[in-house]
């Protein structure tokens, strides 16, 4: 019983890092998983991880897969890489793999691979008895169906399998994998501003809707359910120059207290809205610039203060970051890179990360 309950308390720090590796603006609740929110590719992460209402592109999957049903090509491959906490570790990284294809103008299919590594772990009891090392890691596989519902407004649904290895070789401990679905809205349409043509849009998602995650130990755990609401302005001010701006609001669904943890999913949720209220949200701003839609700027804000519990006090858990990116698209390469800089007075575990992306349109 006592192994066992330091492993139990071993795998709730380790469930701490990961989500704070993987999604900061998470920590704290209960939940695991949390890297299957994070932003895999470098578009995205340049403009503040803001990506459910943007213009379409190759790594839609993730935030809303139904903007493929905009996408001028029949279809695109990518991969995305970065190497994660790199100031802390130096094994930690996070890889991605999406693909799509339309079937017709109205439908799309898409699927995505993501691969959370949390490299060579030591672990050690409350006394610091070495218990052992371990590879952590965890990894995602998922597929959408895409359709466009009227002239601008179009729809997905995601299915999505998760496995989580954090330390199967302990006793009593076995892997967490589950089962949930992702779905959402996009609408687009041209409108004119200032006398120059524009895209208006906005999207809509609920990710991670799934049962709880059992690890063997006394308690499961929530899957990280999000919501994204989030709108954007693409205008064109010639042939040759383009800028985006757009703004998202991020709701995490999983409850923070500790008391909510045996409720089921729906029961968490629902406690987390009740609880928390509009207090919890989560905001993303960003903007990119369009040369010839040749190379391409981005500058993106992500800011969420979090007051600690009976205080004013800003708590460890905010997180504010600037982070900016360039790209280049020579038809049929995209080439993205980002940079995340904090700035809140809290810092950042996401502080100096570099995220890659490369991907093919055909």
């Amino acid at each position: 019983m006592q192994i066992r309950q330091r492993l139990f308390t071993f795998i709730i720090l380790l469930f701490f890092c990961s989500g704070l590796c993987a999604q900061s603006y998470r920590a704290g609740r209960q939940s695991t998983l949390e890297f299957l929110n994070l932003s895999i590719d470098a578009r995205a992460s340049a403009m503040g991880d803001m990506g459910v209402a943007t213009s379409a592109d190759i790594y839609s999957q993730q935030y809303n897969p139904a903007k493929y049903i905009s996408m001028p090509s029949k279809g695109g491959v990518a991969a995305a890489y970065s190497p994660w906490l790199q100031n802390l570790v130096k094994d930690m990284n996070v890889i991605g793999l999406t693909g799509f294809y339309k079937l017709t103008e109205d439908q799309a299919i898409s699927g995505s691979f993501r691969y959370f590594s949390m490299g060579n772990m030591i672990f050690r009891d409350e006394q610091g008895q070495d218990m052992g090392r371990d590879k952590p890691y965890q990894f995602a596989l998922d597929m959408a169906y895409s359709r466009r519902l009227a002239q601008y407004l179009s729809a997905f649904v995601t299915v999505r399998y998760a496995f989580s290895d954090l330390y199967s070789a302990a006793s009593g401990y076995k892997v967490g994998q589950g089962v949930a679905v992702d779905f959402g809205a996009y609408y687009q349409r041209p409108i004119y501003v200032a006398g120059m043509d524009a895209d208006l849009a906005f999207g809509a998602s609920l990710a991670n809707l799934g049962a709880k995650i059992d690890y063997g130990m006394t308690d499961e755990y929530f899957l990280p359910i999000e919501f994204r609401l989030g709108s954007s302005l693409n205008t064109y001010l010639s042939d040759e120059h383009r800028v985006l701006v757009g703004l998202e609001f991020i709701r995490p669904l999983a409850p923070e207290k500790e008391s909510d943890r045996k409720k089921t999913s729906i029961g968490g949720m629902v406690a987390s809205i009740t609880d928390e209220g509009f207090s919890s949200f989560v905001y993303a701003a960003g903007a990119e610039y369009s040369l010839a839609n040749l190379l391409f700027a981005r500058l993106g804000y992500f800011y969420q203060k979090k007051a600690d519990i009976g205080t004013q006090e800003e708590s460890s858990y905010s997180r504010q970051y600037l982070s900016f990116g360039l790209g280049i698209g020579y038809e049929p390469l995209h080439l993205d890179f980002s940079y995340v800089v904090p700035t809140g007075t809290k810092g950042t575990s996401m502080a100096n990360t570099i995220k890659v992306s490369v991907g093919l349109t055909f």
